[in-house]
């Protein structure tokens, strides 16, 4: 069985291409440190055969030395066959098969002697392995035909290190691209480079050069088209992607073409489609060319929405198309949104959006790459149906923070002076307005189901900037009376935050807030920083409550609050309190100066100012009366 196995692997590895010298005529075997070489020599009339019988004998001679050395016979072996080197002498042939063995460190597995009730079913399973041993060597076999003759071709060696081919001086034939015969005498001698290893860089600076320059070759396309067939998708064979660069710089595909690059597409691993979906398809433009951009489209379509994509397993229909959505969304793609929108109408209706973190991330980007405002209205319906289906969970609530707060930033950037930037200004307000709306109930519910304690401000915040009711998020107005007589000053903050956002609430709460002012004033361990807040929320409720006032007024005079805005905002409500200061007190002066603050609006203290300022007082209050009057009189 292990026979078995292992001439399978060799089938598997027989077709790489070793470096090492040939020794089979100096020794049958050698060792040297972990690494043992031996030699098979094998006699036929056949050329084939003897190159087979050379190989077995290798084996053979690799067993012999390997079971009689204690490091060897208990560990597993890496095999790399080496070049075959074959003799004619008269009728027969003579061949020499090298093989390097790696002893690793890998213990081999050891079989159980099967018990006497399972006899008969060893003999069989011993049948069946002399059957696959039988066939692995028809493979090596064919293997040995294939290879062989490469290797008698190809007497040069190619690498992912080297290739001894005179590239440079192939590449010089291109110098001069303003005939089509030196273009076409060029092309010939290129095809001879092999289109893989070290010399795909060859190809790869021979296409940027013809790119650059505009000159195509039909018969190297024709070169390079037949390569496609017998390419790998391998993650690190690039070899299609480009090609599909090459031939996409000369605009849409033949059907012929694009066939061709389909069906490889077809077999191809997921992470080909991510970066080369976006080069099967070219910008739609407009007329015919649209339409047969989207019949080609339809075709993806029709097989991702099948699971008949993707190899060595079938991708699921979601991650078929999340990948042509990361392809047309690249930025170097982003000139083909007539693709990306028609294959989300095409889909919206019927395709269950499965991975939303990855559709929102693709729909996000495709919204803010767009200028057209009717397709990022449409890319925001589409948003809205993926957003509906997510699960509620913080990444989710921190999707909605991060999308509108980029909006804040997209107008950042714009000048409100300059006509066109206040145009887009407008646009991005009227686009967040019509998110907001759309989607306010399901924001209000997935805010709700926060339970990280870090967002909670940002999430209160939110809703409050962007005047959004959020029932569900925002604390009510029970909740937030009782946050008023927290032992905490944090809550009290919170509490406060949230009500200087809701007038209408702030209103209903003035003689809560005013109590909790007024403890803040008793300078308990950090209260005093609920001070400020507190008298914001009660100029946000417009109170003219006499006692509250005159506390305002006290707490400006007590450096609290700066003075000079309480007048500003408060106007004539604080007029009647600053009358009852500007006689004798020791706050007089200010008060006299927060009355022409005031302006116009305090006209009732004009008579007692007018007295001020023609009285025998001192000289500094008559001039700062009569700097008021001055103010308040002003037309």
């Amino acid at each position: 069985m292990l026979r078995s196995r292992f001439l399978m692997w060799v089938i598997f590895t027989f077709s790489s291409i070793s470096q090492a010298k040939w020794l089979c005529e100096e020794a049958a075997s050698q060792r040297s440190n972990e690494i043992i070489t031996t030699c098979g020599i094998g006699e036929s009339k056949n050329e084939d055969e003897a190159r087979k019988k050379a190989l077995i004998n290798a084996f053979k001679e690799l067993d012999l030395v390997c079971n009689r050395s204690a490091d060897c016979r208990d560990f597993e072996l890496n095999i790399e066959p080496l070049r075959n080197d074959c003799q004619k002498k008269g009728a027969t042939y003579k061949c020499y098969r090298a093989v390097n063995a790696e002893i690793t460190r890998v213990k081999k597995k050891l079989s159980e002697k099967p018990p006497e009730s399972q006899a008969k079913k060893a003999t069989e399973e011993a049948s069946k392995s002399k059957q696959v041993e039988s066939k692995a060597l028809e493979r090596i076999d064919q293997l040995i035909k294939i290879f062989t003759k490469k290797e008698d071709q190809e007497q040069v060696k190619v690498t992912e290190r080297f290739c001894d081919y005179p590239t440079d001086k192939t590449f010089s034939m291109f110098s001069d691209l303003t005939s089509s015969k030196k273009i076409t005498a060029g092309a010939k001698e290129a095809k001879k480079i092999p289109f893989r290893g070290y010399c795909l860089r060859f190809h790869s600076r021979l296409m940027g050069h013809l790119n650059r320059h505009s000159k195509r070759s039909p018969s190297y396309e024709k070169f390079l088209l037949s390569q496609v067939p017998g390419l790998t998708a391998a993650p690190k064979d690039q070899r299609y992607e480009i090609i599909l660069n090459f031939f996409s710089h000369y605009g849409p595909y033949t059907n012929a073409q694009f066939d061709l690059f389909f069906e490889f597409f077809q077999r191809s691993n997921g992470r080909a489609h991510y970066r080369t979906s976006g080069l099967l398809f070219h910008p739609a433009g407009a007329g015919k060319e649209l339409e047969r951009q989207k019949k080609r489209l339809d075709r993806y379509i029709e097989l991702a929405q099948k699971s008949r994509l993707g190899r060595p397993v079938y991708l699921s229909s979601d991650q078929s198309f999340i990948y042509l959505a990361r392809g047309l969304n690249q930025s170097r793609y982003k000139d083909r949104p007539q693709l990306f929108s028609y294959m989300m109408n095409k889909i919206q209706k019927n395709h269950d959006f499965k991975d939303t973190r990855s559709w929102t991330t693709q729909l996000k980007r495709f919204f803010f790459q767009q200028e057209s405002e009717s397709l990022q209205e449409e890319s925001l319906a589409w948003l809205a149906q993926v957003l509906k289906k997510a699960e509620p969970s913080d990444t989710l609530a921190r999707f909605y923070l991060d999308f509108v707060r980029e909006f804040s930033r997209k107008v950042s950037k714009l000048d409100d002076e300059e006509d066109d930037d206040l145009k887009a200004i407008k646009k991005w307000q009227r686009l967040k307005d019509k998110f907001l709306k759309a989607n306010a109930e399901r924001i209000d519910s997935v805010f709700a189901k926060n339970d990280k304690k870090h967002l909670t401000d940002d999430l209160y915040d939110f809703c409050l900037d962007n005047r959004l009711d959020c029932p569900k998020t925002l604390p009510s107005q029970s909740k937030i009376k009782k946050m008023l007589k927290s032992k905490k000053y944090q809550k009290r903050l919170l509490a406060l935050n949230i009500l200087s956002k809701k007038p209408k609430m702030a209103k209903a709460l003035v003689e809560d807030v005013f109590a909790s002012l007024k403890e803040g004033r008793k300078k308990k361990s950090g209260f005093y920083r609920i001070i400020k807040p507190s008298i914001e929320v009660l100029l946000v409720s417009e109170t003219n409550q006499p006692a509250i006032v005159a506390e305002m007024l006290d707490v400006s005079w007590d450096r609290g609050f700066n003075y000079e805005e309480l007048a500003e905002r408060m106007g004539a409500r604080l007029v009647p309190e600053l009358l009852k200061h500007i006689n004798k007190s020791r706050n007089q002066l200010v008060a006299i100066r927060m009355l022409g603050q005031i302006g116009p609006s305090a006209i009732k203290a004009l008579p007692e100012l007018k007295k001020l300022a023609t009285d025998k007082s001192h000289y500094s209050v008559r001039e700062a009366a009569q700097k008021s009057i001055d103010l308040i009189e002003k037309p």
